[in-house]
């Protein structure tokens, strides 16, 4: 079963995020965590200190994101500068919700200018094309994890969500993927096959 929760500035008494989670126990693990947050929601609570809300619990993961997206249009994005919430998507619907301006893209690679690495590739993101002066740029934006993301693209693996530039590739399909796990599979059988034989 699902939730969706709300993050509350203290201070002002205003809600600034609105997240779901899925959590059998009721424990609400991913309400409380601060990790795989945006620069925007870590920059906000470094200076102002929050209560979690939950505000439905108990339902399904699709009404939960229907819930979602009815919360995040009724206080509004910051992004969008329709209302207060960091969130950087309409709900719902993962990375193909992502809004985006010019500004905020300059603002996120000029903070990131500064990191002084010599060997940062410019890289593309497959759904919205949107181009990043890093790797570590682009996982900031869309909140993904640069360890994953940085295996995923080197591996050329279907979890990739960005191509380095002039080194576009095509991830590959379920289909593939898993002919490609019966191959190993098969191999695997055939050597420990032969183990056995040697040893008798």
């Amino acid at each position: 079963m699902a939730y969706v929760y709300e993050h509350v500035r203290v201070d002002k008494n205003e809600v600034f995020y609105v997240g779901i989670g899925s959590d059998e126990e009721n424990k609400f693990i991913r309400a409380y965590s601060k990790k795989k947050r945006s620069k925007f929601w870590k920059d906000l609570t470094k200076h102002s200190n929050y209560t979690v809300r939950i505000v439905v619990n108990n339902i399904s993961w699709e009404d939960a994101c229907k819930k979602e997206k009815e919360l995040i249009k009724l206080y509004g994005r910051k992004d969008l500068k329709t209302g207060t919430l960091v969130n950087l998507t309409e709900g719902g619907d993962g990375v193909n919700g992502y809004k985006h301006n010019n500004q905020r893209l300059e603002l996120i690679s000029k903070n990131n200018q500064g990191n002084g690495n010599p060997n940062a590739k410019t890289c593309i993101h497959f759904e919205t094309s949107l181009k990043f002066g890093s790797l570590k740029e682009g996982c900031e934006y869309f909140n993904l994890s640069y360890g994953n993301q940085s295996c995923a693209i080197r591996g050329k693996y279907s979890t990739a969500q960005f191509y380095f530039e002039n080194e576009y590739f095509e991830r590959p399909t379920k289909d593939q993927i898993s002919k490609k796990l019966g191959m190993l599979r098969l191999g695997e059988n055939n050597h420990r096959s032969k183990n056995y034989k040697a040893k008798k």
